[in-house]
């Protein structure tokens, strides 16, 4: 309590995340990263940076000099260096062995991945901005088929939070090192490119080795209309307030 940093004699203070609810005068948990670089003036020279504190207790700070690469800097490095590339046919088989296994995974509450004795369902939707992938990847040491765009992963990793370098599907950590190109879904995303969108998105793959794009997603109950029970005898009578009783109403499904 009471932390500061001054670098060449300019302060600049430190946000704790979280404090203790049960003694304010604590200073428990991580603090925000703190990033010094507007500081320093002059990185050739040298810069002094002094931690002023009037506590007695321990404490540990810990100071890291970083190169910031961007998402777009990151998808270029990962691809032409970091990416095991699966081919289709490997990919094919990874597939059956899925299958065979005969498990069912559920990614989600929408049942994104199902797996069945003799197929198995999967989505060319990307699970973190739902929106079609384009560049397919998962962690080589995930369990599930599901894949996830590369891209997306890379920029949601640029904010600093706990779900940072996260598997889009089932949440462990992976680094740009441990991902995999799914040689199978970048053959489906080129096969139905314009054709497959968030609401036709889920393909079912055989353990014969066909597969088929499956019909547009229907809205429950999208195509109900809700009873009119101001209905009287006659088509177009009206109530008392004169309306028409027969008019159909407009259901908007939220």
């Amino acid at each position: 309590k009471g932390t500061f940093l001054q670098v060449a004699g300019r302060p600049r203070s430190i946000v704790q995340r979280k404090q203790q609810s049960h003694d304010h005068s604590l200073w428990k948990n991580m603090s925000y990263v703190c990033d010094l670089t507007g500081l320093v003036s002059n990185p050739c020279s040298s810069n002094k940076i002094q931690i002023c504190c009037i506590d007695d207790e321990p404490y540990a700070i810990s100071v890291a000099v970083c190169r910031y690469r961007s998402p777009s800097y990151l998808y270029k490095a990962v691809c032409a260096h970091y990416l095991k590339k699966q081919t289709h046919q490997q990919s094919i088989e990874k597939a059956l062995q899925h299958i065979n296994q005969s498990t069912v995974i559920l990614d989600d509450e929408d049942e994104s991945t199902k797996e069945s004795n003799d197929s198995m369902t999967f989505s060319l939707t990307c699970p973190i901005s739902k929106t079609i992938i384009e560049t397919p990847v998962r962690g080589t040491t995930c369990k599930h088929w599901q894949c996830f765009d590369l891209n997306n992963f890379l920029q949601t990793s640029e904010i600093v939070s706990g779900g940072r370098w996260r598997c889009g599907v089932c949440e462990q950590f992976l680094s740009c090192k441990d991902l995999e190109l799914c040689g199978f879904y970048t053959g489906l995303l080129e096969q139905y490119k314009g054709v497959a969108h968030p609401n036709r998105d889920r393909v079912q793959l055989f353990s014969n080795k066909k597969w088929v794009l499956m019909e547009e997603t229907k809205l429950r109950y999208g195509n109900k209309k809700r009873p009119n029970n101001s209905q009287s005898g006659t088509s177009g009578s009206t109530s008392q307030n004169g309306t028409n009783a027969n008019a159909q109403q407009e259901i908007i499904i939220l």
